[in-house]
């Protein structure tokens, strides 16, 4: 079997890819859902970073956000949102960092 395989390099990844950590803090919870907002996607579609530059566009300052989405991409933050809402959903306004969008 001369030169099976020759020049290659193959590697195979062991460690356990990390559990979703749970935000704690108030700046902990914007940050996870701004990178939400700016990072989920359906296919190459993003989906809430799009709508909410169209409707900021619009002056329309409202987001709806499924909270299967949030649970797709962070489970804890899901869990924190049905738990806490009076807590959470306050810190969901982000308009600090949209204002340079419209």
């Amino acid at each position: 079997m001369s030169g099976y395989e020759a020049n290659n390099v193959y590697f195979v990844t062991t460690q356990n890819p990390s559990d979703p950590v749970a935000p704690e803090s108030p700046a902990e919870i914007e940050s996870f859902l701004l990178d939400f907002i700016l990072q989920y996607r359906v296919g190459e579609e993003f989906l809430y970073r799009d709508k909410l530059r169209g409707n900021l566009l619009l002056k329309e300052h409202v987001l709806e956000i499924d909270l299967r989405h949030v649970g797709l991409y962070n489970e804890e933050l899901a869990y924190a949102i049905q738990e806490r809402p009076t807590e959470i959903l306050p810190l969901a306004r982000l308009k600090r960092y949209f204002n340079l969008w419209v």
